[in-house]
């Protein structure tokens, strides 16, 4: 199996390091754990659910899908790029909402941050998020 690289963006919620690293799990000088936010195995980039938190660890937007839809898009775009990949090599998107209502308002965001990118997804309407402010959490594959 090829080798993985894990990477770590440096947000108040999660103090990692952009050079990646050899495990999924960091600790900071207090012992606090830290998950990777994607992980790199040759050409292949995926990536942990990103969520509407902004560098300070504060959801943005709260009540507005299409507000943390961008910074859902804004994070993911980030993690992607500490892995060495963009939005444009996006293949896969799976969605969790809170309420696929106002889907609009995600699909407008993704036009704006991925013009012309197509790719495969899935969505989901889920029961619970990790907090209860956060609308929507969105995980991808991108390809080299």
């Amino acid at each position: 199996m090829a080798d993985k690289q894990f990477f770590f963006p440096d947000r108040a919620w999660n103090q990692g390091h952009p050079e990646g690293t050899d495990g999924w799990t960091q600790a900071n000088d207090e012992g606090e754990i830290r998950f990777a936010q994607a992980v790199r195995i040759g050409d292949v980039v995926y990536t942990a659910g990103q969520v509407a938190w902004d560098k300070n660890g504060e959801i943005v937007g709260k009540g507005d899908l299409l507000a943390q839809s961008r910074q859902v898009f804004k994070n993911l775009q980030e993690v992607l790029e500490l892995a060495g990949a963009s939005l444009n090599d996006v293949v896969q998107l799976t969605q969790y909402f809170m309420d696929m209502t106002d889907i609009h308002a995600y699909r407008q965001a993704r036009r704006e941050a991925m013009p012309g990118v197509t790719c495969l997804t899935t969505g989901i309407q889920v029961a619970r998020m990790t907090q209860p402010d956060l609308l929507l959490e969105v995980e991808a594959m991108a390809v080299l």
